[in-house]
């Protein structure tokens, strides 16, 4: 999904793909500013409801089918450039080893706040979506953090709206901040879909960067078909090229 950028967001992100592009060129084993690596688990259920009209046939009514699972892997995160104002472009990576699954590199623009911008023509998935967003350099707002604490992030086009809400649960250190995380997705026109989630997770303040996330979410498409989806995606930081300070 193409995050709604204003020119100057645009901007940034074309020079920092240009920084990328120039280091490459220079190098085509150029080391990333960053490697980090997210060990991921979803577990699944899709129900999928058929309505029948009874046309033609002596009943009509609604038939249930349904499915459920379980993927496990990698994510591999490197960051190419960091913008000035705020933003960073990455290159991202899965290796799905349950079943086995190879999802190709994606280079995504992660804004300060946490929207995503990328090749609408990748194979991306939503897990690679959430490791992205927490990755957002202005993902914990400036300023004091006490428990209590919260804050709220929004984004609206033409056919979508996001509203997450955050709040901090406790701080175990002076690093360290545990939080939950509430919202709702909603897309209208083509593919339309209700998705609300809930979430808790705890993220490093000083390295801006998430160390354990588990996310719930309940997805309704309304169609000739409705389907629902239900789904617990678990993430946990494996490692971090960057030093503690």
């Amino acid at each position: 999904m193409l995050a709604k950028l204003s020119r100057r967001a645009v901007a940034s992100f074309l020079v920092g793909l240009v920084a990328a592009s120039l280091a490459d060129a220079s190098s085509a084993q150029a080391d990333p500013l960053r490697h980090i690596t997210f060990s991921y688990s979803v577990n699944h259920f899709v129900s999928t409801e058929v309505r029948s009209s009874g046309i033609g046939t002596a009943s009509s009514g609604v038939s249930t089918q349904s499915a459920s699972g379980q993927d496990r892997g990698t994510i591999v995160v490197d960051v190419i450039a960091a913008t000035q104002d705020g933003g960073l472009v990455v290159d991202v990576s899965q290796q799905q080893v349950e079943p086995v699954r190879q999802l190709p590199v994606v280079r995504i623009a992660v804004l300060g706040n946490g929207d995503l911008t990328f090749d609408p023509e990748k194979q991306i998935s939503n897990e690679e979506i959430v490791v992205a967003r927490y990755l957002a350099r202005g993902f914990v707002p400036a300023g004091e953090l006490t428990v209590g604490t919260g804050w709220k992030q929004s984004q609206h086009g033409a056919n979508m709206s996001r509203d997450l809400a955050y709040r901090v649960t406790a701080l175990p250190s002076s690093e360290v901040l545990q939080f939950t995380v509430d919202g709702e997705e909603k897309v209208t026109g083509a593919g339309a879909y209700t998705q609300t989630l809930h979430g808790t997770g705890s993220y490093n303040v000083k390295r801006l960067v998430p160390e354990d996330l588990v996310v719930k979410s309940y997805l309704r498409v309304d169609r000739a078909s409705a389907t629902t989806a239900d789904s617990q995606v678990h993430i946990t930081l494996v490692s971090d090229s960057m030093k503690p300070k």
